[in-house]
């Protein structure tokens, strides 16, 4: 009863740090989906060099972790820009959406790629899946933004850190599995709903005729 009590008391400031999980991750798929966007474009290119540049830029994207790319981004990034309007602030948690982008980008681009070239084959139920692909993208985005706590931001973990660091850590075990309750209830919903999307594009687009592509 006393754990209970404890996680009861504490649950709304790990839901309010949970919140900034989700803008990170959403922040940081968005990020990522114009960057990503952009490799495509470069990919698709007619000018060899820059196909190759742009494969090179995935490549590394996709590949460098994501707490080395974090530290730079916390690092050198100042904590404001001066701009012809004045100082504009660059708060900490979108230092690490901007470093999660990274990856995000690399997935997009991946899946958006794919969706491209099945597209002009006439693959369309295989090219509209890019949506709850990239759904699945924001998932592994909000998963991803607990190492933000590595950096100050007071996300969830951070705040199951401070819960726990009060009660003496005598209920640090609840409380990490209740953390952890939340991002399986959430992240859980969320892929739920992708499934059941995805299911119904496959049946929507795999009943569609194939458009023709030339007439008579």
């Amino acid at each position: 009863m006393e754990t209970l009590r404890h996680l009861m008391q504490w649950t709304p400031f790990l839901v309010q740090g949970m919140g900034w999980n989700v803008l990170i991750g959403l922040v940081s798929v968005l990020l990522g989906t114009a960057a990503g966007g952009t490799l495509v474009l470069l990919r698709l290119s007619p000018w060899a060099p820059v196909r190759r540049l742009a494969l090179v830029c995935h490549t590394v994207m996709g590949h460098a972790p994501t707490l080395v790319v974090m530290f730079y981004v916390a690092t050198l990034l100042p904590s404001s820009l001066h701009t012809p309007l004045g100082a504009v602030a660059v708060p900490l948690w979108f230092k690490a959406s901007l470093a999660l982008a990274s990856t995000s980008a690399a997935f997009v681009a991946w899946n958006l790629y794919a969706a491209v070239l099945s597209w002009r084959q006439g693959d369309r139920a295989t090219a509209i899946l890019f949506v709850p692909n990239w759904l699945g993208i924001f998932i592994i985005g909000v998963l991803a933004s607990t190492t933000a706590s590595l950096i100050g931001v007071s996300e969830v973990i951070a705040r199951a850190g401070v819960a726990i660091g009060a009660a003496g850590n005598q209920h640090m075990l609840a409380t990490y599995a209740w953390t952890c309750a939340l991002f399986v209830v959430f992240c859980g919903s969320v892929a739920w709903a992708v499934g059941r999307g995805r299911r119904a594009l496959v049946r929507r687009f795999s009943a569609s005729p194939a458009p023709s592509r030339g007439g008579s």
